[in-house]
């Protein structure tokens, strides 16, 4: 590496070879590592003829600072963790893709996880995003009762947190996401009153537990206002959240084919799918013989012959709100009041009758 001095000439340089360090870059410009530290974080200290010169080296070597030092120095890394179950999983993707979009829009990049819905995965990506000195975390975790250590461990970190579309107790303010209650009850009063009476369930929730969620909540509490039955026998209960429904819409009216429901209420748009597919090898016709609607509309079904009745969440705001909330918390302590519901909107497809 040829030497530099103040006043030499910028083509002169030979740039070492990889990523260039303080050090380097301070025998490059013939400078001590003082004036280097102060150009990047105290410029008014610096001469104004140095400084320009620091930045046209620094330009020339494409440097540009180790974040994980910057973090140290300033106390905040401007780093965003986001940590969901799967990435190839389209609902979970499109949030991501939002959410990264609005971090950005207020100076924030993200550090991306998965976890995969394993527990110890989990707390591998809390310990990730504090070893990264991520300012806060918009964090999914495995709707399992194991979540409550993983948000144990992310206060014990002392890291900003929400609860993205999930709610934990105790930490019931932490929670944005969607309004799945009420968007239920809406779909159920559609289903209502177009003169369904026995409808069916395809229900996932907590994966180690019997609750089956707020949507069941609003499917169930729905029926009873219309002085109907919960009858356990049109509740079918899928293998998993995402790519079931064709194997449980079979067992489901297998169980009822003395009295079979005339529309089905899919947890989500993937079990509706899986149903739509479940019912056409069965020779049942939709909307004809049965209504299917499902919940979600983060898709494009303009492929489907017939476009699925569905309740489409708000993603955008949902995304934007997380953040929103998330940097109130980094940049100004102030502590959710949640939880924070975004309604959905229904959509009115021609796969109910």
């Amino acid at each position: 590496m040829k030497k530099s001095n103040k006043t030499g000439d910028l083509d002169a340089l030979v740039l070492p070879p990889g990523r260039i360090t303080q050090r380097q870059l301070a025998k490059l410009a013939g400078v001590s590592m003082t004036t280097i530290y102060n150009s990047l974080h105290q410029p008014e200290l610096v001469k104004e003829k140095t400084l320009k010169r620091l930045k046209e080296i620094m330009q020339q070597c494409d440097y540009s600072p180790d974040a994980l030092a910057q973090a140290m120095v300033r106390g905040k890394s401007n780093i965003i963790g986001v940590v969901v179950p799967r990435l190839d999983v389209l609902y979970f993707a499109k949030l991501v893709c939002e959410i990264e979009s609005t971090a950005g829009a207020n100076g924030y990049k993200c550090l991306i996880t998965q976890h995969r819905d394993d527990p110890a995965k989990a707390l591998e990506c809390v310990r990730l995003l504090q070893q990264y000195r991520a300012d806060g975390v918009v964090l999914r975790c495995c709707s399992q009762s194991s979540d409550l250590d993983v948000v144990r461990k992310v206060q014990q970190f002392h890291l900003p947190f929400v609860l993205l579309d999930e709610e934990i107790s105790g930490f019931e303010s932490y929670r944005v996401g969607g309004d799945d209650l009420n968007d239920a009850k809406n779909a159920m009063d559609m289903l209502l009153k177009h003169g369904h009476r026995r409808i069916a369930y395809l229900a996932w929730h907590s994966a180690d537990s019997s609750d089956l969620g707020p949507r069941f909540s609003g499917y169930t509490s729905k029926l009873q206002e219309a002085g109907l039955p919960v009858d356990a026998n049109l509740i079918e209960r899928c293998a998993n959240e995402y790519g079931s429904g064709q194997k449980e819409i079979k067992t489901l009216l297998e169980r009822n084919r003395q009295n079979p429901p005339t529309a089905i209420f899919c947890h989500n748009d993937q079990s509706a799918l899986g149903a739509l597919l479940g019912l056409h090898e069965l020779g049942i016709k939709v909307p004809e013989d049965i209504s299917v609607v499902g919940f979600g509309g983060y898709q494009n079904l303009s492929w489907l012959v017939k476009p699925l009745t569905t309740v489409r969440q708000d993603l955008a705001n949902i995304a934007r709100k997380s953040c929103e909330v998330l940097i109130a918390q980094i940049e100004s302590n102030l502590v959710p009041t949640g939880p924070y519901r975004i309604p959905g909107e229904l959509i009115t497809g021609t796969t109910m009758r």
